[in-house]
């Protein structure tokens, strides 16, 4: 396996990131509080990684090696910076406020111009989370300028 093959290179590390999930799941300790542990949904969710990671890397090495393209630092930089912007914002504007401006912001910068689409499907998302998180599971969020 050479740079010729860098989905290949790219699903080992998706293996390697697998084993590193299954390990931590594997490891965790069980305080025996209910039928199901806390290590089953990161075991899960660790082997199906693995699997991935292996399924990329067997179809990438059976395939020509793709031709790698000058990668668009544009919308790669705006998404970092969408993010750091929302690291910052979360605790002072809120869940909602925060989330809902980031998803709206990531999908102008990953190219939708459907504005009112965007807006809808954003502030829906938020709410179903919030809805999650805050009843469902008992998991405050912060309020933040929303008076909740």
């Amino acid at each position: 396996m050479t740079l010729r093959h860098p989905d290949a290179i790219g699903g080992l590390a998706v293996v390697a990131l697998g084993v590193v999930v299954l390990a931590g799941a594997l490891t965790t300790p069980d305080a025996q509080f209910g039928v199901v542990g806390p290590a089953v949904l990161p075991s899960v969710f660790g082997i199906l990684v693995v699997l991935s990671g292996l399924w990329l890397t067997a179809v990438s090495l059976r395939a020509d090696p793709p031709v790698i393209e000058a990668l668009d630092a544009r919308p790669l930089t705006l998404a970092v910076t969408a993010v750091a912007l929302y690291f910052a914002a979360f605790v002072p504007l809120g869940f909602i406020v925060s989330s809902v401006a980031f998803f709206f912001g990531l999908s102008w910068i990953l190219g939708s111009r459907a504005v009112l689409r965007d807006a809808v499907a954003s502030v829906g998302f938020v709410l179903a989370l919030y809805v999650l998180f805050e009843r469902l599971l008992t998991v405050d969020l912060p309020g933040g300028v929303l008076p909740l």
